[in-house]
């Protein structure tokens, strides 16, 4: 790591294993580019106001898995961060994870 690495730099070698956004490596790692091999439906639920990891990379990922004919679903948690601070937004998540696991894993 040199000394004028950036702190975005030096997070995107430490966390990702590549020199940064535009990096070719990542598109042998980064799910959104293999949305074709995906074989199980797909629920994504993301917190809208997440300071961790953007929104923009769920809908990205539903919108590769739903180009790729793959199903899947996008819940958006209003008002939330990456952790689920509120109450109501921890009970959208479980109803919901709950709801698809039924549709899609019925029971015998």
């Amino acid at each position: 790591m040199g000394r004028g690495d950036s702190l975005a730099q030096r997070w995107w070698r430490r966390f990702m294993g590549v020199e940064g956004p535009r990096d070719p490596v990542l598109q042998q790692v980064s799910p959104v580019f293999h949305a074709r091999a995906v074989r199980a439906p797909v629920l994504l639920i993301h917190g809208r106001d997440d300071t961790v990891v953007p929104f923009e990379q769920s809908d990205r990922m539903a919108d590769a898995l739903r180009a790729a004919g793959r199903p899947v679903e996008l819940v958006t948690l209003k008002r939330e961060d990456h952790w689920l601070s509120r109450a109501d937004t921890r009970l959208q998540m479980l109803t919901e994870s709950v709801r698809f696991l039924r549709q899609h894993n019925p029971p015998d």
